[in-house]
């Protein structure tokens, strides 16, 4: 055999070889939220989360996503500073739109002369902590590839073979329902009530269901009054700044018209603290609503919502 057969005759064995090569599974994905630090730090961390990102994709067992894996649409249905998605409802979402399958939350301290570094792992299925722990000290409060690398390997080994649950099925939507959304009659004076109203008829109304009727319509089967319970904005100094200070919670109530049985009743609060000098009380109050608003939907987007509505029809 010349030495041209010969090389033809092993590069088919080597595309045999290839083929039969059962294709990698793609391992779990796990979505890294942005680095909580000190609420009066203003260090940026985000190398930190790169630096994890990174250590992640090297283990090759894992696919991590981030901020730029997200769809607009998915965006829009998140909470503006998605480090704050940490609450079962919000990771689900997350799950839902990335196929994310685990959530990795990470919260870096000042304490004395050393940084803290507190990770966190979440189950996107359930919305709740699988593992948490308290990584070395670093030196320094630079960004750490130590710590990105015990990260990943923490990681990796906590998520080693999970799989998505096979689809479930789409429930029906239901058809009759029909609400009327209004301010308690006693806060219609107030503006943070108007505004929360205002956006919140914005995202039902994106959101299509349930239908809201347009005036007092003898057709509608659920009132859904929103409340303002506590808002406050103040300003006050803290060290070389002066920082302002917000608080709003209020609830969301909806009642059966025909019968008056509450069937949703959901309370929802959000709390800013920023520069004085950045920010106005209008922003402040902009802010805050839609934290509210956002908190509120993530709770009226899980399926069981619909359910409720339709099962007294």
């Amino acid at each position: 055999m010349n030495v041209r057969a010969w090389f033809g005759v092993l590069g088919l064995v080597v595309l045999v070889l290839g083929a039969a090569r059962p294709a990698r599974a793609e391992g779990p994905r796990v979505f890294v939220l942005p680095v909580r630090s000190n609420a009066w730090l203003d260090h940026d961390d985000r190398l930190l989360e790169a630096r994890v990102a990174m250590a992640l994709t090297r283990d090759r067992r894992i696919r991590p996503l981030g901020e730029r894996d997200l769809t607009a649409a998915a965006r829009q249905r998140l909470p503006p500073d998605l480090g704050e998605c940490t609450v079962p409802a919000c990771l689900r979402l997350l799950g839902q739109t990335t196929g994310a399958l685990r959530v990795l939350a990470l919260e870096l301290y000042d304490e004395g002369d050393a940084p803290v570094l507190l990770a966190t792992l979440f189950d996107t299925r359930t919305g709740e902590p699988v593992e948490r722990r308290e990584l070395p000290r670093a030196p320094a409060r630079a960004p750490s590839r130590v710590w990105a690398d015990e990260v990943a390997r923490w990681v990796a080994t906590t998520s080693a073979g999970v799989r998505p649950p096979p689809p479930a099925p789409i429930p029906p939507r239901p058809t009759a329902v029909l609400m009327r959304l209004t301010l308690d009659p006693e806060q219609l004076a107030r503006p943070e009530g108007q505004a929360l109203l205002a956006q919140l008829r914005d995202r039902l109304a994106r959101r299509r269901r349930p239908p809201l009727a347009p005036g007092d319509d003898g057709r509608v089967t659920h009132r859904a009054v929103v409340s303002v319970e506590n808002f406050g904005v103040s300003e006050r100094p803290h060290h070389l700044h002066r920082y302002r200070s917000g608080t709003l919670a209020a609830h969301l109530t909806i009642t059966e018209t025909r019968t008056g049985t509450v069937v949703f009743s959901k309370r929802a609060s959000a709390q800013l603290t920023a520069r004085a000098r950045h920010t106005t009380d209008q922003q402040a109050l902009d802010v805050l609503v839609s934290e509210v608003v956002w908190r509120l939907m993530s709770e009226v987007d899980d399926p069981a919502f619909d359910e409720k509505l339709a099962r007294g029809l």
